[in-house]
Order: structure tokens, then C-alpha cells, then sequence
């Protein structure tokens, strides 16, 4: 007996029913089709009342339209006021009145959107009737109460219809299974999305070990070209240019450091000679540049009668200096000139060859080709290193368990279910 009546009052389990995340969607519909036929046999009773109330608001306009005073010996011009008042207020309530339509068609979740929207209209046209009518309606009240105050139970009728409506609407199951709709497809959609960053995060891992084998062949290879012995010969070749360059940047100080040293003279002497005034002017900004230009050697001539002029003191000079600047220009004889020119010319020569050699060593161009896709395949691993990080955060934001619990929980409360659970699309 004890049995019996527990097993009475037990409390009954639903079976475990295990739905396909594809087949949702029609799920949802076939639960919901109990709560949308119940949502639609309401609002079709709704709807039935307000036409009913809305063909008795216009019957007691007809009336008030018809209605004899019983006073008929009142002023003129009250019967005016009364006349006017009561035609501007049978216009206002049957304007309002026609406004109303509600007809529903095959998509009830359609005439839920529509109707939702009308029934706010309507809230709002009926407090705006009520303001635009209450001078109206009381002038009304004092020669037609009876009927004036059916029509306002009219419209206070349809207020209440047009609320009912409303709430039952929005209290009905029709919005939340809708939103379990969409929740459904968002859960879809981030499967698909999960799914679609997980495979581009394989392909980028498999291109990073690509690139790390690539780029490991490529260290290698640069590491033999810089070893070759092509390679030794052009850091030999380096390291001469950078001598003749020091050879050759010594030649270029030291004859700039001779031409200072008559500077001062050789200006003096520009003054008097001015058929050599440009070329001293280029002597002195720039010595070697001006005697490899100087094919005639006309720098001899100058010193030449420099050194003429500075026997008669013709620059009035004190004695020392003028003897420093002799002993300088007597040094800056034709055997100097010519010999700093063949050595000049022969360090400018071998530079030049040096500047060939380097840029048609075959070991130079190998390396620097090894080197730019050594830097290449660096900047590909470190590219699709960040490119996995950001991969690896998107796919750990979207939470497909949680998603899935959580719509698992209000597919349970708003259909009233005992345990659902959602699975993953079955891959062929």
C-alpha cells in the first residue's frame, strides 16, 4: 500500500531526447505547435470581440447622430454650440473607430509583428481621442448623456480589448520560441565559424612546419656560401677596398693639407693674377679634384710665379711666414704633382677593379640570395606565428559547451521540457 502511494506521487521523468543541431530549428516548431494554435485561437477570440465592439461603437454613433433633445426650447445659440460639438465629436470617434482593422492571415508570427505595432497605435490614438474629445464630450453629456457615455464605454471596451491583445502576445510562448530560433541559428553559426577557424588553424600549422623546414635548408645553404671559399675571396676583396678607400682618403687629406698650409698666399696672389683666380679657387676647395681635371698641369705655372712673388715679398708678408710659404711651394714642384697624380690614378684604378670584382663575385650574389630568403622565411614563421596566437583566441572565445547548455536550458523552461541536449552534426 506504502508502495502504491509513493509510486503515486512520484515524480514522472520525460525520456532523455537527444536533437540534432540541423534539426532545431523544425524541433522547436513541432514542440511550439500546441502553444501557437492555443496563441492563435486567442487572438482570433480577441480579434472577433473588437469587430463586435467596433460595429457597436458605430450603431451608438447612428444613434447619437439621430438622437432629439428632450429640451427642444433651449437658446439658439446653445443648440449651435451643442450641434457643433457633437459633429466634430461623431467625426473624431468614427475616424478613430475605422482605423481599427485586424485580419489575420497563414503567418501567424507575421501578424504577431504587425499586430504588436497596431496595438501601440491605437494605445496612442486613444489617449490623443480622449484629449481632443473632452471638451466635446462633456457639452455632449449634458444633452445626450445616455449616448454619449455608451460610446464612451465603446472606446474604453476597445481599449481593453486592444490590451489583451497586446499582453497576450507578448506573454504568449511565440516571441521566446522565436528567440529560441535564433538562438539555434547563432549556435549554428558559431559551430560552423569554431569549425572553419579550427581547419585554417591546422593550415597554418602545417605551413609554419613547412616554412621552420624550409628556412632550416636555408640556414644551412647560407652557411655554406658564407664558408665557400668564392666567398673568403670576396671578404678578401672587402678588405682591400676598405685599404685603397684609407689609401686614397689619406691622398685627398694629405694634398688638401698642403694647399692649406698656402691658403693665405696663394688668396693674395688670386688678387693679382686674376687670369688664375678660378683655378686657384678650385685648388683650394678641392686639390685633387682640380689636378685630375688639370691635364696641362697649369698648378706648375702657378707655383712658379707664386714662388716669384713671394722672393720679392710681393705680399708683404712678415719674414717668417713668407719663408714658410716658400719652403711649401718649392716642395709642390712637377716630380710632386706628377708623382701623386700616377699614384692617385693608380689607387682610383685599383678601386675600380676592386668595385667589379666584388659585384661580379658569383659567392656574394649566392649569399645575399640565401640571406634574402633566410630574412623572407623569417618574416613568413613570424607572420603565422601571430596569426595562430589571434586563431587560437578566437577559437577559445567561442565556448560551444556553454552555448549549448545554455540554450539546452531555455528550450527546457519555455517548452516546459524535462532534459534536452544537443548534438553536434553527424559527419558522413
Amino acid at each position: 500500500m506504502l508502495t502504491f502511494i509513493k509510486n503515486l506521487f512520484a515524480k514522472k521523468h520525460k525520456p532523455l531526447e537527444e536533437i540534432e543541431l540541423s534539426q532545431l530549428t523544425s524541433w522547436l516548431e513541432e514542440k511550439s505547435k500546441p502553444a501557437i494554435k492555443s496563441l492563435e485561437s486567442d487572438i482570433t477570440r480577441i480579434i472577433s470581440a473588437l469587430k463586435e465592439e467596433k460595429k457597436n461603437t458605430l450603431a451608438n454613433i447612428k444613434k447619437l447622430e439621430t438622437a432629439s433633445l428632450q429640451n427642444p426650447n433651449i437658446p439658439e445659440r446653445a443648440k449651435i454650440i451643442m450641434e457643433g460639438n457633437k459633429a466634430a465629436f461623431i467625426k473624431k470617434i468614427t475616424n478613430f473607430v475605422s482605423d481599427i482593422d485586424f485580419e489575420l492571415n497563414a503567418d501567424l508570427n507575421k501578424n504577431c509583428i504587425i499586430f504588436m505595432e497596431k496595438c501601440s497605435i491605437i494605445e496612442n490614438d486613444i489617449n490623443s481621442l480622449a484629449k481632443s474629445t473632452e471638451k466635446s464630450y462633456h457639452i455632449l453629456n449634458e444633452f445626450f448623456a445616455l449616448e454619449a457615455e455608451a460610446i464612451a464605454l465603446n472606446i474604453k471596451s476597445i481599449e481593453s480589448h486592444i490590451k489583451k491583445l497586446k499582453n497576450t502576445i507578448e506573454g504568449s510562448k511565440m516571441q521566446k520560441i522565436n528567440a529560441l530560433k535564433e538562438d539555434a541559428a547563432e549556435l549554428h553559426s558559431k559551430i560552423k565559424l569554431k569549425d572553419s577557424l579550427i581547419k585554417e588553424l591546422e593550415s597554418e600549422k602545417s605551413n609554419l612546419m613547412q616554412r621552420k623546414g624550409s628556412l632550416s635548408k636555408a640556414e644551412e645553404a647560407l652557411n655554406e656560401a658564407k664558408n665557400s671559399k668564392g666567398y673568403k675571396d670576396y671578404e678578401a676583396l672587402l678588405s682591400e677596398k676598405q685599404s685603397i678607400t684609407s689609401e686614397i682618403a689619406g691622398m685627398d687629406n694629405k694634398l688638401f693639407h698642403e694647399f692649406s698650409v698656402i691658403e693665405r698666399a696663394l688668396r693674395k696672389y688670386a688678387k693679382i693674377a686674376f687670369e688664375d683666380e678660378k683655378i686657384i679657387s678650385h685648388y683650394l676647395k678641392n686639390p685633387v679634384d682640380a689636378l685630375s681635371r688639370d691635364s696641362e698641369l697649369r698648378i706648375l705655372r702657378i707655383m712658379q710665379n707664386l714662388e716669384a712673388v713671394l722672393v720679392g715679398n710681393k705680399l708683404e708678408e712678415d719674414k717668417k711666414r713668407n719663408e714658410k710659404y716658400l719652403k711649401a711651394v718649392k716642395h709642390l714642384n712637377k716630380e710632386y704633382f706628377k708623382a701623386f697624380k700616377d699614384v692617385y690614378r693608380k689607387a682610383k684604378g685599383d678601386f675600380d677593379k676592386n668595385g667589379l670584382l666584388i659585384k661580379d663575385n658569383a659567392a656574394k650574389n649566392n649569399f645575399d640570395s640565401c640571406n634574402e630568403e633566410t630574412k623572407m622565411l623569417r618574416a613568413d614563421i613570424d607572420s603565422i606565428n601571430s596569426k595562430i596566437i589571434v586563431l587560437n583566441n578566437e577559437i577559445e572565445k567561442i565556448n560551444i559547451a556553454s552555448l549549448k547548455e545554455e540554450l539546452q536550458k531555455k528550450i527546457n523552461e519555455v517548452l516546459e521540457c524535462e532534459i534536452v541536449t544537443i548534438q553536434n552534426f553527424r559527419r558522413s
